[in-house]
């Protein structure tokens, strides 16, 4: 319950952080803390608050060594992208790997879908599919 609670004020607070770093640096099962967090919005009628993708994005840039430049024009693409596209059921660290994945690619950084996908622990196909979207939605 514990780490339910630090997740749900992480996520008040709009601190950039997901549920399976949480996970990662606790004792207790995945199930367990997710069981407990939807326990804990139901119980006490609390509100679920949305995660910005984009404050994420100076964390993985730092993770996976990439420049300053690469951090800005993945905010520009992120940024845009919202605005313009409802992203209801996608999660965050899709959008994020998605957008890193272009401003990489627009700026001939060589970095693969596989190291990119590991870092952020969602698969290449997920990594693929958002970065198609973006390419569509801003006409990249």
């Amino acid at each position: 319950m514990v780490a339910a609670c630090l997740y749900y004020v992480c996520r008040k607070m709009n601190y950039p952080i997901f549920l399976i770093d949480i996970i990662n640096e606790s004792s207790s099962e995945k199930e367990l803390i997710k069981k407990c967090y939807t326990i804990l919005i139901k119980k006490f009628n609390l509100n679920g608050f949305n995660i910005d993708p984009v404050k994420f994005i100076p964390r993985y840039i730092a993770e996976l060594g990439l420049s300053i430049e690469i951090e800005q024009l993945t905010i520009k693409i992120l940024k845009c992208y919202l605005d313009g596209f409802k992203v209801n059921g996608k999660h965050p660290r899709g959008l994020c790997a998605g957008a890193i994945y272009l401003a990489a690619k627009l700026k001939y950084v060589k970095i693969t879908q596989k190291i990119i996908a590991e870092r952020f622990g969602i698969a290449e196909i997920t990594l693929r599919a958002r970065y198609k979207e973006i390419l569509k939605i801003l006409k990249y």
